[in-house]
């Protein structure tokens, strides 16, 4: 092994440190905030699920609310990423829609998000700055979302505009499913499923 190649191991050995820290500590968060919810979810916990103290948190995530927006992003992008390897597959538009129907239709089955997406969202209404934050980090995910299902799902809906229609669709099946679970009697897995359904053929003007 030569020297440079030593010097770079050495440069590059404190930011993998850095990434294995921060990868074990978002995945002890994604158990820790499912189980208790974010507001109740502790920074010490999640630190010492992820084999670390309290001082490694912070020299990583400035707050609670970063570490979970940074999951949240982790989250989204693998799903766009799910979701870009099934649409690219297919070769028609109707083929697309319908792909993209399912795929909306199957977050219901993600309950324990839905309802900790819902809780965040109370806390940062409750928070401006947190608020501010957490904004900037749903435009920028519904962005990317939006372009990529623009370029290969048109959609023609003049009255609604993009981001309306994903904001709307997104909000829709987050009160649904956390409405289903207050009241599974009411509201039961097959009939969350096809009202979903019909919301998105209505909002999308396809049905």
């Amino acid at each position: 092994m030569g020297t440079a190649t030593i010097a770079r191991d050495r440069v590059r050995a404190p930011q993998v440190r850095t990434e294995v820290t921060r990868s074990r500590l978002i995945a002890a968060a994604g158990r820790i905030f499912v189980r208790d919810g974010f507001v109740a979810a502790s920074i010490e916990e999640i630190a010492t699920r992820a084999g670390y103290t309290r001082g490694a948190f912070y020299a990583n995530f400035e707050s609670k609310e970063a570490l979970f927006l940074t999951l949240l992003e982790q989250r989204f992008h693998a799903r766009l990423a799910e979701l870009r390897g099934l649409l690219l597959k297919l070769e028609t538009e109707p083929e697309r829609l319908r792909a993209l129907r399912e795929h909306y239709i199957n977050r219901s089955a993600d309950r324990s998000w839905a309802l900790l997406m819902l809780e965040f969202k109370l806390f940062a209404i409750r928070n401006p700055e947190a608020r501010r934050k957490a904004i900037g980090a749903y435009r920028q995910m519904r962005r990317l979302y939006r372009d990529f299902i623009g370029d290969l799902v048109p959609i023609h809906t003049p009255q609604l505009s993009s981001g309306v229609i994903g904001a709307s669709l997104s909000a829709l099946a987050n009160g649904l499913v956390v409405e289903s679970m207050f009241d599974s009697a009411c509201l039961a897995g097959a009939d969350l499923r096809q009202v979903l359904g019909v919301l998105f053929d209505r909002i999308l003007a396809q049905g």
